[in-house]
C-alpha cells in the first residue's frame, strides 16, 4: 500500500487546503502535511514531523514556470526516508530538488500492532510562483 502525502513549494504561503503550506527552502509545518489515502498494511500511517520544502529550480523560477514532481520513497522503522523513485515530473530538477529535501525529512514511523514498520509513501510536489 502506498500512502499519499501532498506538499507544495511556492514563492508565497499557500492557503489552507489539500496542499501543505510551504515556502521554497522553508520548513513545512507538520500539521500541514496531509495523508490522502492509506489502508491495511499498517494500523497507523507515518506522521510527518519536520522537514524543509524543496528549493524551486532557479531556471524555472526566473521564467516563473510552474511544475510538479511525484516521488515515492520508503519511510523506514526509524522514520527516515530512503529508496527514492521519481514517478512523474515535467522537469528533472523539480524531482531532484524534491528528493534532496526529502532526504532530510523526519517522520514518526507507521505502526502495526504497536510496532514501527516500514511503508512506502508517494508525495506529489507542486511548484508555482506566488503572485
Amino acid at each position: 500500500m502506498i500512502l499519499v502525502i501532498t506538499a507544495s513549494a511556492t514563492g508565497q504561503t499557500l492557503p489552507a487546503g489539500p496542499h501543505a503550506n510551504a515556502r521554497a527552502g522553508c520548513a513545512i509545518p507538520a500539521e500541514q502535511m496531509h495523508a490522502s489515502s492509506w489502508s491495511g498494511d499498517f494500523d497507523t500511517p507515518p506522521k510527518f514531523i519536520r522537514g524543509d520544502a524543496p528549493i524551486y529550480p532557479i531556471t524555472r523560477l526566473r521564467l516563473r514556470e510552474p511544475g510538479f514532481a511525484s516521488i515515492a520513497c520508503v519511510v523506514d522503522e526509524t522514520g527516515h526516508t530512503r529508496d527514492f523513485r521519481v514517478l512523474k515530473t515535467n522537469y528533472p530538477y523539480f524531482a531532484s530538488h524534491a528528493i534532496i529535501a526529502m532526504q532530510k525529512w523526519q517522520f514518526q514511523p507507521a505502526m502495526k500492532r504497536g510496532h514501527p514498520v516500514r511503508c512506502t509513501v508517494r508525495i506529489p510536489f507542486y511548484f508555482r510562483v506566488g503572485r
